[in-house]
């Protein structure tokens, strides 16, 4: 009895650890848009403030303008929203995609990918 009430208490702490890890990546790309060049910050700061009030559509197009015009924060925070649905439906396409930016960029997103290939071999 005691090891399945082990078991149970685990299985629900599962989706908070992974809303944990999330957060923390997403964590990881605000500190990166620190040491980025201006316009990049600014740019990167605003669609985080758009994020911060709840206009999530306008934030998702921000961060998709930096990461277009070379913010490797705005790629790597893009690559796990779309990853793991943060602000919108999971897009995995999107995800490798902007994972493929960061990781160009020298990001290690190494647990993204390895969560987009689940996906995909969970789904064929």
């Amino acid at each position: 009895m005691k090891a399945l009430l082990m078991i149970f208490i685990l299985l629900l702490s599962l989706p908070l650890q992974a809303e944990t890890r999330t957060e923390e990546m997403l964590r990881r790309s605000d500190n990166l848009a620190a040491s980025e060049a201006e316009p990049l910050q600014t740019f990167y700061w605003q669609a985080l403030q758009s994020w911060q009030q709840g206009d999530t559509v306008q934030a998702l197009r921000d961060f998709d303008y930096a990461a277009w015009q070379g913010s490797l924060a705005a790629a790597e925070r893009l690559c796990v929203m779309d990853a793991f649905g943060v602000g919108a439906a999971p897009n995995t396409l999107k995800a490798a995609f902007w994972c493929e930016r960061a990781e160009l960029g020298g990001r290690d997103m190494a647990q993204v990918r390895q969560y987009l290939e689940q996906s995909w071999v969970a789904s064929e």
